[in-house]
Parts: structure tokens; sequence; C-alpha cells
């Protein structure tokens, strides 16, 4: 195997959507600003 794909899980609850929003928001622009992933989701 000569290309590795890395795959980072993170997991958390939240009382609303509002909150679960801003956290996704604000790791979404870490990892942008760092240049540490090209891709970024939720579910």
């Amino acid at each position: 195997m000569d290309d590795l794909i890395n795959l980072t899980v993170c997991a958390a609850t939240y009382d609303g959507v509002d909150s679960a929003e801003a956290d996704y928001d604000a790791v979404k622009s870490m990892y942008k600003d760092l240049d540490l992933m090209d891709t970024f989701d939720a579910v």
C-alpha cells in the first residue's frame, strides 16, 4: 500500500442544534486554518 488514508472520528452530544452547529463551525474552521484535512463532514 503506497497511499495511506487517515480517518479521524470525533463524537459529541448536545442539548440543542445551535450548540452542535457552533462547535461544528469552530472545528471545521480550525482544521481548515491549520491545513489538517482536505475534507470535513458531520452527520
